[in-house]
C-alpha cells in the first residue's frame, strides 16, 4: 500500500500488455476506505463473469459468481494483506484442508442476501436481483465500450472475463478490474458446480454459432448466461458502431453473418484482448470436464 496524507492507493504490477501504467511496469489504484462487511467485520469482493460471445455481430452475457470473504477480520490501520485482500489466492493455503474455512471464503449470491438483510444493511428481500446485478451489467457495457474500438470483429471469437466489484458501507457498487484469464479452480463443491456448468453452457453456445447463427438462440437454453448487449451486423455483414447501437436484453432478434474466420497466425491460446480463437472450442471443453 501507498499512503498519502488523507488517500491512500494500492500499488501493483503491471502485467497487461494493453494498459499503460503511470510508472513503468506499476498500476496505482486508490483504497476503497469504507468497504462494507459482513459476519462482524470480514471484508469481501464480488467475481462474476462477462462473456463475449461473439464479436460479428457483437453479443456479450453476464453471468452470477460469488463472494470471496476475507479469512481476517477488516482492520483500516493494518498493514498485513490479510486484512485488506480477499482473493482466493491469499487465502488457498489456509483452508487447503478445512472444508468449512473453504465454505466461509466462498460464499453464494443467495448468501448475501441473507447477510445484508439480516445485518440491516438493506430491506430489500431481492436487493441482489434488483439493485446489484443491474449495476454490475451496466458496469459491463461501461467496460466494453471502452475496448470495443480495439477488438477484431470477426465471426468466431470469444472471450471469458472475471470481474471484481465491490460494495462500500453506502451501498455503492464499485468496479474494482476485470480479469481476461481468470482462474477456474473449484475451491468449493459449490463453486466448482458454478463454473463447470458456465463452462459448458458457453461452450455449447460457441458451438451453435459455428454451426449456425446468431438466430439460433431463441431455440438455446441460456441458463444463467443473461444478455447485457447486442450490436447487429447491418444486411451486408458490416460491423455495426456500438455507438449507434442500443443495448438490447432478451429480444436478440437475427442478423446475417459472414464466413467463419479465424485471426490470421491465431493459434489456439489468447488472441488480442484476450479472444480466443475458434480452435479453442475443443480444448476448452475439455479443461472444463
Amino acid at each position: 500500500l501507498l499512503f498519502s496524507i488523507n488517500t491512500r492507493y494500492i500499488r501493483r504490477p503491471s502485467r497487461s500488455t494493453y494498459l499503460k501504467p503511470i510508472l513503468p511496469h506499476v498500476l496505482i489504484q486508490r483504497f476503497m476506505p469504507n468497504p462494507l462487511t459482513i459476519d462482524g467485520g470480514h471484508k469481501f469482493d464480488l467475481r462474476v463473469y462477462m462473456i463475449i460471445a461473439s464479436t460479428a455481430p457483437f453479443l456479450a452475457f453476464y453471468h452470477p459468481g460469488f463472494l470471496r470473504v476475507s479469512l481476517s477480520k477488516y482492520d483500516a490501520s493494518d498493514p498485513h494483506r490479510s486484512s485488506h485482500i480477499t482473493n482466493t489466492a491469499l487465502a488457498k493455503a489456509k483452508f487447503k484442508n478445512n472444508t468449512e474455512l473453504a465454505k466461509f471464503q466462498m460464499r453464494s449470491f443467495e448468501q448475501l442476501q441473507e447477510s445484508l438483510l439480516k445485518e440491516g444493511f438493506v430491506d430489500d428481500q431481492s436487493w441482489v436481483r434488483n439493485h446489484l446485478e443491474p449495476s454490475i451489467k451496466r458496469t459491463m457495457v461501461h467496460i466494453i465500450k471502452a475496448v470495443y474500438p480495439k477488438m477484431i470483429k470477426q465471426r468466431g471469437l470469444f472471450g471469458i472475463y472475471g470481474c471484481d466489484f465491490m460494495i462500500d458501507t453506502n451501498m455503492k457498487i464499485w468496479f474494482i478490474e476485470a480479469n481476461r484469464s481468470p482462474a477456474f479452480q473449484g475451491t468449493t463443491e459449490a463453486k466448482g458446480r458454478l463454473q463447470r456448468s458456465m463452462l459448458h453452457k458457453v461452450m455449447d453456445l460457441e458451438e451453435m454459432f459455428q454451426s449456425g447463427g446468431i438466430e439460433d438462440l431463441k431455440n438455446f437454453n441460456l441458463d444463467q448466461l443473461q444478455p447485457i448487449l447486442y450490436v447487429p451486423e447491418d444486411s451486408q455483414g458490416n460491423k455495426a458502431d456500438l455507438e449507434s447501437s442500443s443495448p438490447r436484453n432478451g429480444s436478440l432478434g437475427s442478423s446475417s453473418s459472414n464466413k467463419h474466420g479465424s485471426e490470421q497466425g491465431a493459434s489456439c491460446g489468447e488472441t488480442y484482448f484476450g479472444l480466443f480463437s475458434p480452435s479453442c472450442t475443443a480444448s476448452l471443453r475439455a479443461v472444463s470436464e
